[in-house]
Protein backbone atom coordinates (compact mmCIF):
# COMPACT_ATOMS: atom_id res chain seq x y z
CA UNK A 1 0.00 0.00 0.00
CA UNK A 2 1.37 3.26 -0.64
CA UNK A 3 2.04 6.09 1.92
CA UNK A 4 -0.38 8.67 0.23
CA UNK A 5 -3.39 5.88 0.52
CA UNK A 6 -2.75 5.85 4.07
CA UNK A 7 -2.48 9.39 4.14
CA UNK A 8 -5.53 9.76 3.07
CA UNK A 9 -7.45 6.78 5.00
CA UNK A 10 -5.83 8.71 8.26
CA UNK A 11 -7.38 11.72 6.92
CA UNK A 12 -10.48 10.24 6.38
CA UNK A 13 -11.01 8.43 9.64
CA UNK A 14 -9.78 11.63 11.27
CA UNK A 15 -12.21 13.82 9.83
CA UNK A 16 -15.15 11.10 10.57
CA UNK A 17 -14.22 10.79 13.85
CA UNK A 18 -14.40 14.45 15.05
CA UNK A 19 -17.61 15.94 15.57
CA UNK A 20 -18.64 18.86 13.39
CA UNK A 21 -17.73 22.34 14.70
CA UNK A 22 -21.42 23.57 14.56
CA UNK A 23 -22.79 20.68 16.82
CA UNK A 24 -22.59 23.07 20.69
CA UNK A 25 -23.90 26.09 18.70
CA UNK A 26 -27.09 23.98 17.36
CA UNK A 27 -27.13 22.50 20.84
CA UNK A 28 -27.33 25.80 22.53
CA UNK A 29 -29.92 27.42 20.77
CA UNK A 30 -31.99 24.36 20.97
CA UNK A 31 -31.85 25.50 24.79
CA UNK A 32 -32.94 29.03 24.58
CA UNK A 33 -34.99 28.07 22.34
CA UNK A 34 -37.05 25.83 24.49
CA UNK A 35 -36.86 28.21 27.86
CA UNK A 36 -38.41 31.08 25.50
CA UNK A 37 -40.77 28.52 24.59
CA UNK A 38 -41.34 27.37 28.20
CA UNK A 39 -41.65 31.01 29.12
CA UNK A 40 -44.16 31.84 26.17
CA UNK A 41 -46.06 28.45 26.76
CA UNK A 42 -46.36 29.91 30.45
CA UNK A 43 -47.22 33.12 29.47
CA UNK A 44 -50.22 32.01 27.36
CA UNK A 45 -51.15 29.94 30.43
CA UNK A 46 -51.34 32.45 32.65
CA UNK A 47 -52.85 34.71 30.50
CA UNK A 48 -55.84 31.24 29.83
CA UNK A 49 -56.11 31.17 32.93
CA UNK A 50 -56.53 34.67 33.91
CA UNK A 51 -59.17 34.83 31.21
CA UNK A 52 -60.88 31.96 32.36
CA UNK A 53 -61.16 33.68 35.95
CA UNK A 54 -62.37 36.77 34.86
CA UNK A 55 -65.17 34.34 33.01
CA UNK A 56 -65.73 32.18 35.76
CA UNK A 57 -65.97 35.27 38.00
CA UNK A 58 -68.13 36.91 35.65
CA UNK A 59 -70.41 34.54 35.03
CA UNK A 60 -71.01 33.92 39.11
CA UNK A 61 -71.02 37.69 39.15
CA UNK A 62 -73.91 37.65 36.37
CA UNK A 63 -75.53 34.55 37.63
CA UNK A 64 -75.44 36.72 41.34
CA UNK A 65 -76.68 39.03 40.15
CA UNK A 66 -79.64 37.62 38.02
CA UNK A 67 -80.37 36.10 41.05
CA UNK A 68 -81.07 39.25 43.01
CA UNK A 69 -82.59 40.52 40.39
CA UNK A 70 -85.05 37.64 40.41
CA UNK A 71 -85.21 37.90 44.22
CA UNK A 72 -86.01 41.68 43.99
CA UNK A 73 -88.35 41.45 41.42
CA UNK A 74 -90.11 39.02 43.74
CA UNK A 75 -89.96 40.58 46.19
CA UNK A 76 -91.01 43.68 44.43
CA UNK A 77 -94.11 41.38 43.24
CA UNK A 78 -94.79 40.70 47.09
CA UNK A 79 -93.88 44.27 48.21
CA UNK A 80 -96.92 45.40 45.22
CA UNK A 81 -99.35 42.71 46.11
CA UNK A 82 -99.22 43.81 50.44
CA UNK A 83 -99.66 47.60 49.22
CA UNK A 84 -102.47 46.65 47.10
CA UNK A 85 -104.02 44.66 49.81
CA UNK A 86 -103.29 47.32 52.41
CA UNK A 87 -104.91 49.75 50.24
CA UNK A 88 -107.95 47.20 49.87
CA UNK A 89 -107.98 46.93 53.40
CA UNK A 90 -107.91 50.67 54.00
CA UNK A 91 -110.75 50.83 51.81
CA UNK A 92 -112.72 48.29 53.45
CA UNK A 93 -111.73 50.03 56.85
CA UNK A 94 -112.80 53.19 56.11
CA UNK A 95 -116.38 52.35 54.42
CA UNK A 96 -116.89 50.03 58.05
CA UNK A 97 -116.07 53.38 59.33
CA UNK A 98 -118.21 55.68 57.23
CA UNK A 99 -120.87 52.77 57.96
CA UNK A 100 -120.79 53.18 61.80
CA UNK A 101 -120.54 56.69 61.68
CA UNK A 102 -124.11 56.40 59.69
CA UNK A 103 -125.21 53.86 62.37
CA UNK A 104 -123.85 56.24 65.00
CA UNK A 105 -125.92 59.53 63.58
CA UNK A 106 -128.82 56.96 63.41
CA UNK A 107 -128.46 55.86 67.07
CA UNK A 108 -128.45 59.44 67.98
CA UNK A 109 -131.61 60.36 65.94
CA UNK A 110 -133.60 57.49 67.69
CA UNK A 111 -131.50 58.29 71.11
CA UNK A 112 -132.95 61.84 70.92
CA UNK A 113 -136.42 60.45 69.54
CA UNK A 114 -136.44 58.16 72.81
CA UNK A 115 -135.60 60.63 74.91
CA UNK A 116 -138.47 63.01 73.35
CA UNK A 117 -140.89 59.95 73.59
CA UNK A 118 -139.66 59.36 77.07
CA UNK A 119 -139.77 62.68 78.33
CA UNK A 120 -143.41 62.95 76.39
CA UNK A 121 -144.10 59.73 78.09
CA UNK A 122 -143.22 60.92 81.57
CA UNK A 123 -145.63 64.03 81.41
CA UNK A 124 -148.38 61.61 80.05
CA UNK A 125 -147.34 59.52 82.95
CA UNK A 126 -147.26 62.22 85.83
CA UNK A 127 -151.01 63.47 83.78
CA UNK A 128 -152.32 60.52 84.53
CA UNK A 129 -151.22 60.40 88.05
CA UNK A 130 -153.37 63.85 88.54
CA UNK A 131 -156.13 61.59 87.51
CA UNK A 132 -155.68 58.63 89.57
CA UNK A 133 -156.05 58.23 93.56
CA UNK A 134 -155.05 55.01 95.64
CA UNK A 135 -158.23 53.47 98.09
CA UNK A 136 -156.99 51.76 101.17
CA UNK A 137 -159.08 49.64 103.69
CA UNK A 138 -161.93 48.00 101.03
CA UNK A 139 -162.91 44.63 101.90
CA UNK A 140 -161.91 42.41 99.09
CA UNK A 141 -164.27 39.53 97.90
CA UNK A 142 -162.55 36.01 96.14
CA UNK A 143 -163.53 36.43 92.31
CA UNK A 144 -165.85 39.76 92.66
CA UNK A 145 -166.42 40.94 89.54
CA UNK A 146 -165.48 44.43 87.99
CA UNK A 147 -168.68 45.51 87.45
CA UNK A 148 -169.34 44.34 91.66
CA UNK A 149 -166.23 46.08 92.54
CA UNK A 150 -167.09 49.60 90.34
CA UNK A 151 -170.55 49.58 92.20
CA UNK A 152 -169.19 49.11 95.29
CA UNK A 153 -166.35 52.09 94.85
CA UNK A 154 -169.26 54.10 93.69
CA UNK A 155 -171.56 53.55 96.48
CA UNK A 156 -168.52 54.41 98.96
CA UNK A 157 -168.19 57.90 96.93
CA UNK A 158 -171.88 58.51 97.06
CA UNK A 159 -171.91 57.79 101.08
CA UNK A 160 -169.05 59.33 101.69
CA UNK A 161 -168.46 62.57 99.48
CA UNK A 162 -172.00 62.73 98.82
CA UNK A 163 -170.91 62.68 95.02
CA UNK A 164 -171.62 60.18 91.52
CA UNK A 165 -168.48 59.19 89.81
CA UNK A 166 -170.36 57.16 87.61
CA UNK A 167 -169.33 58.18 84.53
CA UNK A 168 -166.06 59.34 85.88
CA UNK A 169 -164.52 55.76 86.50
CA UNK A 170 -161.86 55.17 83.97
CA UNK A 171 -160.24 52.08 85.04
CA UNK A 172 -160.28 49.98 88.65
CA UNK A 173 -157.28 47.68 89.14
CA UNK A 174 -156.02 46.47 93.15
CA UNK A 175 -152.31 46.22 93.67
CA UNK A 176 -150.92 43.06 93.91
CA UNK A 177 -152.09 39.01 94.48
CA UNK A 178 -155.16 38.09 96.12
CA UNK A 179 -155.10 36.90 99.73
CA UNK A 180 -157.26 36.04 101.97
CA UNK A 181 -157.87 38.21 105.29
CA UNK A 182 -155.63 41.17 103.41
CA UNK A 183 -157.32 44.02 101.60
CA UNK A 184 -155.16 45.23 98.64
CA UNK A 185 -154.80 48.87 97.89
CA UNK A 186 -157.03 49.73 94.63
CA UNK A 187 -155.45 52.30 91.84
CA UNK A 188 -158.67 54.09 90.81
CA UNK A 189 -158.00 56.13 87.64
CA UNK A 190 -160.69 58.93 87.18
CA UNK A 191 -161.34 60.55 83.17
CA UNK A 192 -161.50 64.25 84.96
CA UNK A 193 -158.61 66.03 86.44
CA UNK A 194 -160.87 67.93 88.64
CA UNK A 195 -163.13 65.34 89.96
CA UNK A 196 -159.59 63.61 91.37
CA UNK A 197 -158.64 66.79 93.03
CA UNK A 198 -162.26 67.22 94.88
CA UNK A 199 -161.40 63.58 95.82
CA UNK A 200 -158.76 64.33 97.30
CA UNK A 201 -159.16 67.87 98.70
CA UNK A 202 -161.77 66.39 100.60
CA UNK A 203 -159.90 63.06 102.01
CA UNK A 204 -160.74 63.67 105.52
CA UNK A 205 -163.86 62.59 105.25
CA UNK A 206 -162.44 59.31 105.33
CA UNK A 207 -161.54 59.29 108.71
CA UNK A 208 -162.97 56.92 111.09
CA UNK A 209 -164.74 54.62 108.13
CA UNK A 210 -162.08 52.43 107.79
CA UNK A 211 -160.97 53.44 105.03
CA UNK A 212 -158.68 56.01 103.31
CA UNK A 213 -157.99 58.21 99.89
CA UNK A 214 -154.30 58.78 98.78
CA UNK A 215 -152.62 60.00 95.72
CA UNK A 216 -150.70 57.75 93.34
CA UNK A 217 -147.34 58.17 93.31
CA UNK A 218 -144.84 56.70 90.58
CA UNK A 219 -141.49 54.79 91.99
CA UNK A 220 -139.51 58.38 92.07
CA UNK A 221 -141.94 59.64 93.84
CA UNK A 222 -142.69 57.14 96.63
CA UNK A 223 -138.73 56.86 97.15
CA UNK A 224 -139.16 60.43 97.84
CA UNK A 225 -141.42 60.37 99.52
CA UNK A 226 -140.12 57.31 101.95
CA UNK A 227 -136.94 59.80 102.71
CA UNK A 228 -140.05 62.04 103.88
CA UNK A 229 -141.61 59.57 106.17
CA UNK A 230 -138.45 58.42 107.34
CA UNK A 231 -137.19 62.00 108.35
CA UNK A 232 -140.83 62.37 109.75
CA UNK A 233 -141.15 59.49 112.76
CA UNK A 234 -136.99 60.05 113.45
CA UNK A 235 -138.14 64.10 114.27
CA UNK A 236 -141.57 62.68 115.94
CA UNK A 237 -139.17 59.80 117.92
CA UNK A 238 -137.18 62.61 118.76
CA UNK A 239 -140.09 64.92 120.28
CA UNK A 240 -140.60 67.43 117.67
CA UNK A 241 -143.52 68.49 115.95
CA UNK A 242 -143.23 67.32 112.75
CA UNK A 243 -145.80 67.25 109.17
CA UNK A 244 -145.35 66.14 105.38
CA UNK A 245 -147.17 69.11 103.91
CA UNK A 246 -146.89 70.33 99.86
CA UNK A 247 -144.09 67.62 99.71
CA UNK A 248 -141.87 68.81 102.03
CA UNK A 249 -141.23 68.26 105.80
CA UNK A 250 -142.40 70.26 108.28
CA UNK A 251 -140.48 70.59 111.38
CA UNK A 252 -141.64 72.74 114.63
CA UNK A 253 -143.09 74.78 111.56
CA UNK A 254 -140.04 75.17 109.44
CA UNK A 255 -139.36 73.53 106.31
CA UNK A 256 -135.99 70.55 106.52
CA UNK A 257 -136.57 69.05 103.19
CA UNK A 258 -138.58 69.40 100.44
CA UNK A 259 -139.70 66.64 97.62
CA UNK A 260 -138.99 66.98 93.81
CA UNK A 261 -142.60 65.78 92.96
CA UNK A 262 -145.12 67.32 91.59
CA UNK A 263 -148.01 65.64 93.09
CA UNK A 264 -149.73 66.95 96.30
CA UNK A 265 -150.16 65.12 99.62
CA UNK A 266 -153.32 64.98 100.80
CA UNK A 267 -152.59 61.33 102.09
CA UNK A 268 -150.93 62.06 105.47
CA UNK A 269 -154.32 64.48 106.42
CA UNK A 270 -156.76 62.17 105.68
CA UNK A 271 -155.22 58.53 107.33
CA UNK A 272 -153.93 59.51 110.85
CA UNK A 273 -155.43 56.87 112.65
CA UNK A 274 -155.72 53.48 110.44
CA UNK A 275 -153.06 51.53 109.36
CA UNK A 276 -153.87 49.29 106.45
CA UNK A 277 -152.83 45.43 106.23
CA UNK A 278 -150.57 44.84 103.26
CA UNK A 279 -148.92 42.00 101.29
CA UNK A 280 -144.94 42.06 99.95
CA UNK A 281 -146.22 43.55 96.93
CA UNK A 282 -147.51 46.79 97.85
CA UNK A 283 -145.31 47.59 100.78
CA UNK A 284 -144.57 50.82 98.77
CA UNK A 285 -147.81 52.25 98.87
CA UNK A 286 -146.88 52.52 102.83
CA UNK A 287 -144.98 55.24 102.32
CA UNK A 288 -147.93 57.60 100.54
CA UNK A 289 -149.68 57.19 103.99
CA UNK A 290 -149.66 57.82 107.46
CA UNK A 291 -150.80 54.91 109.78
CA UNK A 292 -153.42 53.32 108.82
CA UNK A 293 -156.46 50.42 110.85
CA UNK A 294 -158.80 48.85 108.82
CA UNK A 295 -162.41 48.02 109.84
CA UNK A 296 -164.80 45.83 107.68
Amino acid sequence: MSIDLLTNDDQEASTSTQPPKDTPTTHNFTMDDLSKLLDIKLENNKKSIIIDLKTTIESEINKAISKLRQEITQHTIILKNDQEKIKNDIHNINQKIKKLELENEELKKQIQEFRKHDHTSNSEKVVDNYKKIVLYGLKEYHQETEYDLHSRIINIFHEILDINITGYLEEVTRIGKFRPRQQRPIVIELISKRCTKYILQNAKQFRNTGLAICEHLDQQSLQTRKKLREGLILARKSGHHAIIRNNALIVNGSVVQTQAATTTNNCNESSKSIEPERDAENTSYATNTSSYNFRH
